[in-house]
């Protein structure tokens, strides 16, 4: 894991709730992911809350896409919400790949949000 890099996963009745602090890199990104996932299918969770508001993303649009086609088949299954900061443009192009790849992916900057479009 990166330098300061941070994944802390909580399994709340149907929902895993993941944070994700520090400066990550894409590896650090996939990894949580994977750890995430794992976890899920572990208690039989569909739905994911990711908190990035204390992220920062060290790495570029090739890396996302990269992380995104490896994720993409295990995250069909699931709907994600991201808590995200101002990182808008990176926050945004991830959201776009995988409205392209029809994951259900969404960004929030409220929490009560992201967990209205959960239960959704």
């Amino acid at each position: 894991m990166g330098k300061s890099f941070a994944c802390d996963i909580e399994v709340n009745c149907s929902l895993l709730s993941v944070k994700v602090t520090g400066h990550a890199s894409a590896i650090d990104m996939l990894n949580s992911y994977f750890e995430a996932i794992d976890t899920a299918k572990n208690e039989q969770v569909k739905k994911i809350l990711i908190d990035m508001r204390d992220l920062y993303m060290g790495y570029e649009s090739f890396d996302m896409l990269n992380v995104m086609h490896i994720l993409e088949k295990r995250l069909t299954p699931f709907k994600v919400a991201r808590l995200v900061n101002n990182q808008f443009r990176k926050n945004t192009f991830l959201q776009e790949i995988a409205s392209n790849k029809n994951m259900l992916l969404r960004n929030f900057r409220c929490e009560n949000e992201a967990n209205q479009w959960l239960s959704l």
